[in-house]
């Protein structure tokens, strides 16, 4: 009985170190990210981010280890929405398109999931576009990320050709390729941010374009 009543605290102390440590984390990234779109990558500093979040240096270092891994992480936080440990193809709202019986309805699932993703995303994939030229752990973290992105999208184009097939004549290799350039943070970046289209509008566009591209 006293042994169990020993053990009780050490795990309560426990979820508590863990709980403070992602409260910590949380304000890192958001301080990262901050100084990223205001500053750039180059002239954010991991002392200028540690001093947003309100720690020391070192306590950046102990969580992220360098600066393009805290990019890392606030590009795989915007694409997911949030930090929680569960894959992109296995969240809630993009495994609810599986629900949905034809495939029209699942290209406009997809395009309204992809276009809020890309809200999130695509001021801080222009950030690693930015940086990319300027360090090679950057480079390499773009070039990754384009290849995660195409390994999932060949997945949605799976169950966009699951009730009843692609256009004719249309390979799954190449259905996925339209739809890695459709949906890039690149096209999103030139239309939401160069032109100022509305969400709504590249959502609709969006939507036109994969229903024209894969199944019309």
């Amino acid at each position: 009985m006293n042994h169990a009543r020993r053990v009780k605290p050490r795990a309560y102390s426990s979820a508590v170190r863990e709980q403070k440590a992602r409260a910590t984390r949380a304000r890192i990234i958001e301080a990262a990210g901050r100084l990223f779109l205001t500053k750039g990558y180059a002239g954010s500093s991991v002392e200028s981010i540690a001093a947003g979040a309100g720690v020391a240096a070192e306590t950046v270092y102990l969580h992220f280890g360098t600066k393009p891994k805290l990019l890392a992480a606030l590009l795989d936080i915007a694409l997911a929405g949030d930090d929680a440990p569960v894959a992109l193809l296995d969240r809630t709202w993009m495994r609810s398109v599986l629900r949905i019986p034809d495939a029209p309805g699942r290209v406009r699932a997809l395009a309204r999931n992809t276009r809020r993703m890309l809200d999130r995303l695509g001021p801080i994939h222009a950030v690693m576009r930015s940086a990319a030229p300027l360090e090679p752990e950057i480079a390499e973290l773009a070039r990754l990320h384009a290849r995660r992105r195409i390994q999932g999208q060949a997945t949605l184009v799976e169950w966009i050709a699951e009730p009843a097939g692609l256009r004719p004549g249309l390979s799954q290799g190449e259905a996925t390729e339209r739809f890695f350039a459709l949906t890039s943070p690149e096209l999103h970046h030139l239309f939401a941010r160069e032109l100022g289209w509305s969400a709504r509008r590249y959502e609709q566009w969006l939507t036109g374009a994969l229903l024209a591209e894969l199944l019309v």
